[in-house]
């Protein structure tokens, strides 16, 4: 008996170790560091890599260890030789830690899965598109006037002339299939659940002013073309009931998100409304620097503060400094809602202590780390590569009937054209030039694991 005990236990304990993985149990070493399970896991998190997925596979978690690896180094690298201290990167940190604030204030405040009660209908549409715009020189040319009402007046005639069928007792389903212009023809023109901020304001209030079972009885005239809807049923659907009434897995979350993101914006429009928060974005395309775009409490955001947020983006993303120039007024105003929004959720995060959270600052942490490796690695990639002439022009020579045409009608015939040397060159060099900048790269980081012998311990690694 005491024999048979003492087998229980020593297969307990070594059950237990195989089984049992701690978070300080070591997966991954470099000669200047190591990375632990638990470490792993809060580097997948912070970098909203789906953990569960990641451990059901070896091949997958070396991978990601060696990311993970190759940015802590890559990172430790930049610090060396002040890449962090840079006016640019500091910018785009600023960037990405309010991108975080942002999502951490509306999961705590607002949740994940906040509650909604939204009314709802189960649509059937006909939808006839109405031709906008015309061809001139190969051109868009948008119709205005009385050109766009005469299109207009053809879908109309023709939804009245279906409207008609209808009234003689044909089926909605069959005549959406043979004449619905839209996604939903094959289907019948069936649309499933939708709420009113998903329908154009003149569908909308059809939609929701029909009684069940009944179709419209005159054309709905929207922006782009006429519709003729029917009424299958109306709903209320809450959080608790959206997936048993719309079926549709898909649909279901896709409607779910969207009123996610609705419950969202309307928690700042809340904020917005307060007494000491003052809007004036119309202020945007001023070109007053000192001109207010809002206050929130004593925090004033101006036209000169949006205009450095747009030099460091598009110093970022246009190197050209004509393409710089692109940005709309449009755009403008969309940066500035987003410096808003940020603003206000920060005082949140303040007035709160979500800013100081732990959890909050380590996985802030994490995730500039990983922006600084990556430009770091985009820095060593891009400096001091050049492409020669003789480069281009070997490229050209050679791959210039396979690369670098254009094809042409003549004749009534699609014709090859090769492009001559001058069009095709600056294409070729940037083609060159991200080539090179990928080899190096790469070099550099095989280079930086090597030496420091980065190493996967794969028995403690999960699944297959």
């Amino acid at each position: 008996m005491k024999k048979a005990t003492l087998l229980i236990c020593i297969m307990s304990v070594i059950l237990l170790g195989i089984f049992c993985k701690r978070d300080s149990d070591v997966l991954a070493t470099y000669n200047s560091g190591k990375i632990t399970r638990g470490e792993f896991h809060e580097w997948l998190d912070a970098h909203h890599i789906n953990r569960e997925s990641i451990l059901k596979k070896k091949k997958q978690q070396i991978n990601k260890l060696q990311t993970m690896a190759l940015w802590r180094l890559a990172a430790a690298e930049a610090k060396k030789i002040g890449f962090d201290q840079s006016e640019e990167f500091k910018a785009m940190a600023d960037i990405s830690t309010e991108s975080q604030l942002i999502s951490v204030v509306l999961k705590k405040e607002v949740g994940d899965k906040p509650d909604f009660n939204e009314p709802a209908v189960k649509l059937r549409q006909i939808v006839l598109n109405v031709k906008n715009f015309t061809m001139v020189n190969n051109k868009r040319v948008d119709l205005k006037g009385a050109e766009l009402e005469k299109e207009f007046d053809k879908a109309i005639k023709e939804a009245k002339e279906i409207i008609a069928q209808l009234d003689a007792g044909e089926s909605f389903e069959e005549l959406a299939k043979k004449h619905s212009q839209d996604f939903s023809k094959s289907k019948g023109g069936e649309v499933g659940y939708v709420v009113r901020s998903m329908l154009e304001p003149p569908l909308a209030k059809v939609a929701f002013e029909l009684p069940v079972g009944q179709y419209s009885k005159e054309p709905i005239r929207l922006s782009n073309s006429v519709a003729i809807i029917k009424v299958e049923e109306k709903t209320t659907l809450t959080s608790r009931n959206i997936e048993d009434i719309v079926g549709n897995k898909i649909q279901a979350a896709r409607l779910k998100n969207k009123l996610a993101r609705e419950a969202n914006e309307n928690y700042i429009l809340s904020l917005k409304n307060a007494p000491d928060v003052i809007v004036s974005l119309e202020n945007t395309t001023k070109k007053d620097k000192n001109a207010v775009l809002f206050k929130v409490g004593n925090e004033v955001c101006t036209v000169g503060d949006l205009e450095k947020r747009i030099d460091v983006i598009t110093n970022k993303i246009f190197k050209d400094s004509k393409e710089r120039n692109k940005i709309t007024d449009e755009q403008k105003k969309r940066l500035a809602e987003s410096m808003l929004r940020y603003t206000l959720l920060k005082r949140v995060a303040e007035q709160k202590g979500i800013n100081r959270d732990p959890d909050y600052i380590k996985k802030v942490s994490i995730r500039l780390e990983g922006l600084l490796a990556r430009e770091y690695m985009k820095y060593i990639g891009t400096k001091d590569i050049k492409i020669s002439e003789q480069e281009i022009r070997e490229e050209y020579e050679k791959n210039k009937d396979k690369r670098y045409y254009t094809m042409k009608k003549i004749g009534g015939r699609n014709q090859k054209m090769i492009l001559p040397y001058s069009e095709a060159r600056e294409r070729i060099e940037k083609t060159l030039l991200v080539k090179r900048q990928a080899e190096v790269t790469t070099a550099w980081k095989d280079k930086l694991l090597r030496d420091e012998n980065f190493m996967v311990n794969e028995n403690e690694l999960t699944g297959e």
